[in-house]
């Protein structure tokens, strides 16, 4: 069963990004006509680009098991970035998620999408969207060969583990100075080649005085109201 299900670092990824997800869905619940534009707005389910893409704000999910802000990073690319097809240039966030295993508390992956897609139906009266949000969680992992099925695998064992929170979720600005990104400039005054970097970072709880956001939530649902 092990080999048919996703790895644990997609499990917390998952969640993490469907923690984003419902935050954005659960204030519009009783607005069913912008519950489409919420699940457009998570793209991490295909393979490439962002894992959210809100007007011109985006947002890379990182989470961890550690209880402070570190994560692994697979190319430059995510935390650079990119022109829009307006000419904008895009307003780049990392939303750093601490997920640890809990025997007392937190969610598992299959109550965190029956909670979603149940949101969804009920705020809908049918089954359309609840469908499709549960299609492309299928999707999700799928470069690695394997997704999460929530129909035929939501009561598998390797799911059943539940995970809680290591810290409130972080919403960190990456224009900021105080971020000390690693950049391409700074990589062509080396002889390290910026192709296939991969790298961890260690972001302080505290980067400003405005970084993180006081209130990630919020800071989103103004994102979404623009």
């Amino acid at each position: 069963m092990r080999r048919g299900a996703l790895a644990d670092s997609a499990i917390i990824g998952l969640i993490g990004e469907l923690t984003v997800l419902r935050q954005l869905i659960l204030p519009r619940a009783q607005q069913p006509e912008s519950l489409m534009r919420c699940l457009e707005f998570w793209q991490g389910w295909q393979d490439g680009g962002r894992d959210f893409r809100i007007g011109v704000h985006a947002i890379e999910v990182k989470a961890t098991q550690a209880e402070s802000s570190i994560h692994e990073y697979s190319g430059l690319h995510q935390l650079e970035p990119q022109v829009l097809p307006s000419g904008q240039l895009e307003q780049l966030h990392l939303l750093s998620i601490g997920l640890a295993p809990s025997t007392s508390a937190g969610e598992s992956l299959p109550a965190m999408v029956e909670s979603i897609a149940s949101t969804l139906r009920l705020a809908t009266g049918s089954e359309e969207l609840a469908t499709e949000f549960v299609r492309r969680v299928a999707l999700y992992g799928q470069r690695s060969g394997v997704g999460y099925l929530h129909d035929s695998m939501a009561d598998w064992s390797v799911y059943a583990t539940r995970y809680a929170h290591t810290f409130v979720p972080r919403l960190y600005r990456l224009d900021d100075p105080g971020m000390l990104l690693l950049t391409r400039a700074m990589l062509a005054q080396t002889f390290v080649q910026p192709h296939d970097l991969a790298f961890t970072m260690h972001v302080p709880e505290s980067v400003s005085a405005f970084n993180p956001a006081q209130d990630w939530a919020s800071e989103l649902q103004a994102m979404s109201s623009d």
